[in-house]
């Protein structure tokens, strides 16, 4: 199956027999054969019969043989292609055209790729050909174009120049016969891995892949891949190289999409520079007031403003929640007796975000309280929960938890263990020789502070 993909006709075939059968009869002669003729016409037949004896061959003669059949390959759709060729103009203006459209290019592809076709389509609409033609003066007028006979809307290149077109279209088609891909061609052709083909490297791959062409038709072809002229072919420079329709429209898409991407990631990079850096309007640099709204409606713009406002939040989170702490702690002494007192007077250990700013209102709270509350609500459920104020303190609180289930059975039990009840008796006097955090924290637990 891969043999019959890659040869493209019976040719081809017919012409590596006869070379094989030539091989066998030169090797007979140098080994003393006698060269019957009958002899001969048997080795033919059977050489023709079977493909077999081709496998046998010595290596030497196997490799002479394959490049062979890639030159034949080759020749052989020049000659198809050669037969399909049809010029719109008789030869005389077809290379007057030619002529005028390479104009100061050294190469009538590339030239063609600037003028005519940047998207590598290999054809151009009707009205802008004809446009192009007044333009470099092959037509006075694009009404003598338009009065000749077409059944066309789009004009190819094979009909503008039959002998370029033809040229491009039989690499094209050498391309699927011998590579099925342009990425299998691209990497046979990328001798060093580097991504990029020089005309070196482009000449001598094609001479020793098999493609047939002269000098000068090979740099045509690298020209028209380097349509840009920077002297090196990318992997996207040859896409328009592909046969398949659907899989060409792809990879242009891709291509368009990718270099879209890169023009609005530096027009981004250099907007979100601005705002770090605001210059004064006077600056001739500064973006002026009528070009922002085309840059803030840029998906990357959106989403580096919303990354800043949500630094901004947080920042200013932080500093709050910093003053709101300092602050209960100068009122009440520590996280926990504040959460009792004023927080969660019902013992429900959920605040809601209204009971919160009443309390700030209540306390006096100083800086941005809506900033306080996305700080200590990072999941925005609307609640506010003893871990989310303060971590330490309620890791605390819920070891002295554990501590009296594991040693009382429950909380309840503590309360009411003799020391407890001895402790209750004194709670006055032990109440004032109190100073340590863990202390005052089994205070609050134990007793009931709005009463004491």
């Amino acid at each position: 199956m891969k043999r019959a993909m890659t040869e493209p006709s019976g040719l081809s075939r017919a012409m590596k027999r006869q070379e094989s059968r030539l091989s066998r009869m030169a090797s007979r002669l140098s080994c003393g054969g006698d060269g019957d003729g009958g002899d001969d016409e048997d080795d033919d037949d059977e050489d023709f019969s079977s493909e077999e004896d081709f496998d046998e061959l010595p290596e030497r003669e196997t490799h002479h043989r394959c490049d062979m059949s890639q030159l034949d390959m080759s020749k052989a759709l020049r000659v198809a292609v050669h037969q399909e060729e049809v010029g719109f103009f008789d030869p005389k203006e077809t290379d007057r055209l030619k002529q005028l459209i390479t104009g100061d290019d050294k190469f009538f592809l590339r030239a063609w790729r600037r003028k005519l076709d940047p998207h590598g389509t290999l054809e151009c609409p009707f009205p802008k050909f004809c446009k192009v033609c007044v333009d470099i003066g092959f037509v006075k007028s694009a009404d003598s174009l338009y009065a000749i006979p077409r059944e066309f809307t789009n004009i190819t290149l094979m009909q503008v120049n039959p002998e370029m077109g033809g040229l491009l279209e039989s690499f094209r088609r050498w391309i699927v016969m011998k590579y099925h891909s342009n990425a299998v061609f691209y990497d046979a052709f990328d001798q060093d891995g580097s991504n990029r083909i020089s005309p070196d490297e482009f000449v001598d791959s094609c001479a020793s892949e098999g493609f047939s062409g002269t000098h000068d038709e090979l740099c045509e072809i690298f020209a028209c891949c380097d349509w840009e002229g920077d002297g090196e072919i990318s992997r996207d420079e040859v896409v328009f190289l592909e046969t398949d329709p659907v899989v060409k429209e792809r990879e242009l898409q891709q291509i368009k999409r990718r270099k879209q991407y890169e023009i609005d990631k530096l027009r981004a990079d250099s907007y979100t520079e601005e705002l770090a850096n605001k210059r004064p309007m006077h600056d001739r640099k500064a973006i002026r007031p009528w070009l922002s709204r085309s840059f803030e409606i840029m998906p990357e713009i959106q989403r580096h403003v919303k990354a800043m406002q949500d630094k901004t939040k947080l920042d200013k989170g932080l500093s709050a929640r910093v003053s709101f702490i300092h602050r209960i702690r100068m009122l009440h002494g520590n996280e926990i007796t504040a959460w009792r007192r004023v927080l969660d007077v019902d013992a429900k250990f959920v605040v809601t975000e209204s009971r919160f700013r009443q309390l700030c209102r209540q306390l006096d709270v100083q800086g941005d309280v809506n900033a306080l509350w996305y700080n200590l609500d990072p999941d925005h459920d609307g609640t506010l929960t003893l871990e989310q104020l303060s971590v330490q303190p309620a890791v605390l609180l819920a070891s002295f938890r554990g501590w009296a289930v594991q040693n009382f059975g429950s909380c309840m039990g503590l309360w009411e263990s003799p020391e407890c009840t001895a402790k209750r008796k004194k709670k006055h006097a032990w109440k004032h020789k109190m100073s340590r955090p863990v202390s005052l924290l089994t205070y609050t637990i134990l007793f009931d502070i709005d009463n004491s």
